[in-house]
């Protein structure tokens, strides 16, 4: 006889695992939750093919009728009226239910990739781990997008951006900085990489085929030194000693550049250098992996001619903030901030300018030396090379810059710190300098006959 509601309701967890039947081959199977909830999966019991099939039904429950159920059964009956396995429909229904919302996903997808816009994209770009883990949190990338390419992408369709509307951009910055049109050309690349593999916003990426080389040219290596590499008596440090006081550089600036040239260190590791990290009298500087390139803790060694001008630099700031060069900009509050990274830079550019720029500094050509334009980098070049003809090794000198050692197989193996040797050469640095600058003629110091 067929079960009736009443008999399903009256079930007790003793009756778990009891099978009950509904008469035309439905059967069910009672079940108890852990929580002494109960209820029965039906399922109906057909032929097809020769072999026998379970057909679920559906599970009796509260909430679910009997009737429900036996409506499941009388339609999978039907398909079998027709020859047809229910079992292989229903499976055969799912996959084109899931076939048609994929469709209808894509179409929406389609919708929205049509209306997303360049600067949406790009927002979602600057969030993603790629951006997120740069060490400056991808700022300067940032800027150069914001200044050069959003102006006249903002709001573009992404789907409609094509190649000649990014090269006209590319080609247009190359007229003025060729070398920042090489840093777009790849950070858009970058970006572009990002829409078409990873979200799949595009299908083909606007600068395939495209070379930095055709568009901000191929980028030569910088070589200069304020030094001649051939003859260590040949120099432009004098030069730049007067240079610096008819420019009327600030002393912070003047200082900050003699530091650069005592310690062979970067701008940026200057610039953003607090007290904390700076033991005048043991004369280390400790400059943590947040401030260096290559994201390790860099302890430099600092020779007398480096220290006097740290000092100088403590004596200017009296203690009053806890950075080395602390922003005196008028937006800033006083002491909040290390000096902008590139402060120097500009006031270095700027008088070596044939004409000013408005509202910069007007000693233009000022900072000219005879050996060409220069920029603050140099100078670290400037000590690599005065450490050579010093006879440091090149290995040391490399260690003093704080590059990586280009073998993995030395980074994993050779663990070791050449501190003294290290430094001995900044000592020799500093020395040189110093006897470069002075009025007497002195010949090199050798770092092996020092060493002996």
């Amino acid at each position: 006889m067929p079960l009736t509601a009443k008999e399903l309701e009256n079930l007790t967890p003793e009756d778990a695992g009891r099978k009950l039947s509904d008469g035309d081959g439905l059967h069910g199977l009672v079940r108890v939750s852990k929580g002494g909830v109960m209820s029965v999966l039906f399922r109906w019991r057909f032929r097809h093919g020769g072999k026998s099939h379970d057909y679920t039904c559906g599970t009796w429950k509260k909430g679910v009728s009997l009737p429900s159920i036996r409506k499941q059964r009388d339609a999978a009956a039907a398909i079998l009226a027709t020859g047809k396995n229910p079992n292989e429909e229903r499976k055969l229904s799912k996959e084109q239910a899931a076939a048609g919302q994929k469709a209808e996903l894509a179409q929406i997808e389609a919708q929205k990739a049509a209306l997303r816009t360049f600067t949406d994209a790009l927002s979602s770009w600057y969030e993603s781990k790629e951006i997120t883990d740069r060490r400056d949190g991808g700022e300067y990338l940032k800027r150069a997008i914001a200044k050069d390419v959003l102006p006249k992408l903002k709001g573009v369709a992404l789907t409609d951006l094509t190649k000649s509307m990014v090269a006209d951009i590319l080609h247009d910055v190359a007229k003025r900085a060729p070398v920042m049109a090489n840093r777009l050309h790849a950070s858009l690349n970058q970006f572009f990489r990002y829409c078409c593999d990873e979200r799949e916003w595009m299908t083909k990426n606007p600068l395939d085929g495209t070379k930095r080389a055709k568009i901000g040219g191929k980028e030569e290596p910088r070589e200069r030194t304020l030094c001649d590499p051939a003859n260590p008596e040949k120099h432009e440090l004098k030069e730049l000693r007067e240079a610096m006081e008819r420019a009327k550089l600030i002393d912070s600036t003047k200082a900050a550049l003699w530091i650069m040239l005592g310690t062979a260190c970067r701008i940026g590791e200057v610039t953003q250098a607090r007290w904390a990290d700076v033991d005048l009298e043991r004369g280390v500087w400790t400059i943590p992996p947040e401030n260096s390139k290559n994201g390790k803790t860099h302890t430099v060694s600092l020779s007398a001619f480096a220290l006097r001008h740290f000092k100088t630099l403590h004596e200017i700031s009296g203690g009053r903030s806890e950075w080395v060069l602390p922003s005196s900009s008028r937006n800033a509050k006083k002491g909040s901030g290390p000096v902008c990274v590139k402060s120097i830079n500009k006031q270095i550019n700027d008088r070596q300018r044939e004409t000013p720029m408005k509202g910069r500094s007007k000693a233009t050509g000022s900072l000219c030396l005879s050996g060409g334009h220069w920029t603050p980098h140099d100078l670290r070049r400037t000590a690599a090379t005065i450490m050579g003809q010093c006879g440091v090794l090149s290995e040391i000198i490399e260690r003093c810059l704080n590059h990586v050692e280009s073998s993995k197989l030395k980074r994993t193996y050779q663990r070791q710190e050449p501190r003294q040797q290290m430094r001995e050469a900044w000592d020799l640095l500093g020395l040189r300098v110093e006897t470069l600058l002075s009025d007497e003629n002195v010949s090199v110091v050798n770092f092996n006959n020092r060493a002996a």
